[in-house]
C-alpha cells in the first residue's frame, strides 16, 4: 500500500488501545471484541467481552455507541460493572479505537480502489462492517505488553475486493538455518477485519 507505514502505525495504536481496554476490564474479561457498522451519515459501535461460565463461553455487551456526521453527534452507553473509577478513560479509549478504525479502513479502501480501478469499489470508503478482536492468553497483562513490544508485527492481506484482514504475528529467527518464522503470539491474539460493500 502507498500509505503502508501510516496504516500499520495506526494498527499498532489500535492494538495498544485494545490491550489497555482489556486491562481496564480485568483479568476475567480477557477477550474483547468491537464491532463497527457504518452508514452514510454515521456509525454504530458495539463492544463485547467473552465471559466463561463453567465450561462454556458467551459474549456480553459492554457498550453501545452511535454517531451522526451531519449533526456532529457522538453518544456512548457503557454497561460495565466494577470499573467506575476508570469509566471516563474507558469511554475515551473506545472513542479513539472507533475513530482510528474508521480512518484506517477508509485509507485502505482508497488504496484498493486505486490499485484495482474497479467499478465495484467506491473511492469514498464504502464499507459495511469492521471487527476488532483482542484475546489475552494470560491474566498477566504485562507479559502481553512485553511480547507486543519485543517481537510482534502486524501482517495484512485481502481475500478479495471486499475483505481486508490484519493480524498480529510473532517473529522468530530459526536457530538452525537463520530463517525468519512467523507464528501467532504466545500470550495474545489480535485481528482487524473490514468487510466492504
Amino acid at each position: 500500500m502507498g500509505n503502508e507505514g501510516n496504516s500499520f502505525k495506526t494498527l499498532d495504536e489500535i492494538l495498544a488501545s485494545m490491550w489497555m481496554l482489556s486491562s481496564f476490564l480485568g483479568p476475567g474479561r480477557k477477550n474483547v471484541r468491537i464491532e463497527i457498522y457504518r452508514g452514510p451519515n454515521g456509525h454504530e459501535g458495539i463492544g463485547l467481552v467473552e465471559l466463561r461460565k463453567s465450561s462454556q463461553y458467551k459474549y456480553k455487551y459492554i457498550y453501545r455507541s452511535k454517531s451522526s456526521y451531519e449533526e456532529n453527534y457522538y453518544n456512548i452507553r457503557i454497561n460495565i460493572g466494577g470499573v467506575n473509577e476508570n469509566i471516563e478513560e474507558i469511554k475515551k479509549l473506545i472513542k479513539d479505537i472507533e475513530k482510528l478504525a474508521i480512518q484506517l479502513t477508509t485509507e485502505v479502501y482508497k488504496e484498493k480502489y486505486k490499485r484495482n480501478n474497479s467499478s465495484h469499489l467506491d473511492s469514498g470508503g464504502n464499507y459495511s462492517k469492521i471487527l476488532i478482536d483482542f484475546e489475552g492468553k494470560t491474566s498477566d497483562s504485562y507479559k502481553i505488553l512485553e511480547e507486543m513490544n519485543e517481537n510482534s508485527i502486524i501482517f495484512g492481506w485481502s481475500t478479495n475486493n471486499y475483505v481486508s484482514r490484519f493480524v498480529a504475528l510473532r517473529v522468530r529467527k530459526n536457530k538452525n538455518d537463520g530463517e525468519i518464522e512467523l507464528s501467532y503470539p504466545k500470550n495474545y491474539r489480535f485481528s482487524f477485519i473490514a468487510y466492504y460493500k
